[in-house]
């Protein structure tokens, strides 16, 4: 009788190893995968930020000459409707 429960036991364990993998995988593995593509999503975000930064750069610099450009054709104005 105890053989027969020992043996019952063996194929549980086996069977619950097994459903255990196949459900939930070997997480070193997922973790390891996981966090490389957080750190592929860091170095994007990064890209992004500093193309953001220089987008921003030059907004500001081509904003600032704007009056230098635009006083030309507002002197005009002024002038034609002044």
């Amino acid at each position: 009788m105890l053989f027969v429960c020992k043996e019952k036991l063996k194929a549980l364990k086996e069977a619950l190893k097994k459903w255990n993998k196949e459900e939930f995988g070997i997480l070193n593995e997922k973790q390891a995968r996981i966090e490389k593509e957080i750190n592929a999503l860091d170095v994007r975000i990064g890209v992004l930020a500093r193309m953001i930064s220089i987008v921003d750069c030059n907004f500001k610099k081509n904003f600032a000459r704007l009056p230098c450009i635009m006083n030309p054709f507002l002197a005009k104005s002024l002038k034609l409707y002044g």
